[in-house]
């Protein structure tokens, strides 16, 4: 919803469900290999899935450096992710720290975009299909007619698959392109808060209700940063 991170009004609940969005809603047009950018106080969601292939994403989410959402303890990558992150470059691991860790993404790596990267996740997504897990039905809608359907597929752990099919997820996350967007949105030394994660839709799976904003509050996910140092400690 353009605009939406600056709105200091109740969302309805109408245009929540999108069963009457009041033209507020925009549906942005995306190809194969295609990056979309929003920052999580922008209002957003998901419409169900009417193609008749499957809707492959893959969703990142990042934070400047003092800010945790996921976690709000301090930890270095090994301590979180597990050694398999020596494996990763020295950009690719910088951006696996906690909070705090002043050492988070800032430089531009040369990494191939002529599509490789590309077909080798649609490869990875053949290849865990059946570790995929199916969402019940109605999670994401919760009531809606407008985004009524089947529950979406997804999955965790993408960069802890086996080679190759972890190197396209790792290597997205610190990609040239992605780096330039987010220096500029999170400033410098900005982190990986949580992801990758898998989101898949067949034809009929269900939307998501429009969230973000703030609303509806979940202190739970939330983010708090004063002085450069992170004060809120989240729990799941």
């Amino acid at each position: 919803m353009p605009g939406s991170h600056k709105s200091r009004f109740r969302m309805p609940e109408r245009v929540r469900t999108v069963d009457d969005d009041m033209g507020l809603v925009v549906q942005p047009v995306m190809e194969a290999g295609d990056v979309l950018f929003f920052a999580e106080t922008a209002t957003h969601g998901t419409l169900p899935w009417k193609g008749k292939g499957e809707r492959r994403s893959i969703l990142y989410k990042y934070a400047s450096r003092a800010v945790a959402r996921a976690t709000g303890h301090l930890y270095t990558p090994e301590e979180r992710y597990g050694e398999w992150t020596k494996e990763l470059t020295a950009e690719q691991h910088s951006l696996l720290y906690g909070p705090g860790h002043h050492i988070g993404g800032k430089k531009r790596y040369a990494l191939e975009s002529d599509g490789k990267q590309v077909r080798l996740a649609n490869q990875a997504f053949d290849y865990c299909w059946d570790k995929f897990s199916t969402a019940p039905a109605g999670r994401g809608a919760k009531g809606s007619k407008a985004l009524a359907g089947t529950g979406r597929l997804e999955m965790h752990g993408l960069m802890q698959l086996p080679g190759p099919y972890c190197y396209p997820f790792r290597q997205m996350i610190a990609h040239p392109a992605i780096v330039l967007k987010l220096n500029m949105m999170c400033g410098k030394r900005f982190r990986l808060d949580h992801g990758p994660l898998i989101i898949t839709g067949v034809e009929g799976t269900e939307g998501l209700t429009l969230h973000g904003q703030g609303e509806p509050h979940n202190p739970c996910v939330a983010s708090h940063q004063q002085n450069d140092t992170t004060l809120w400690w989240g729990h799941r």
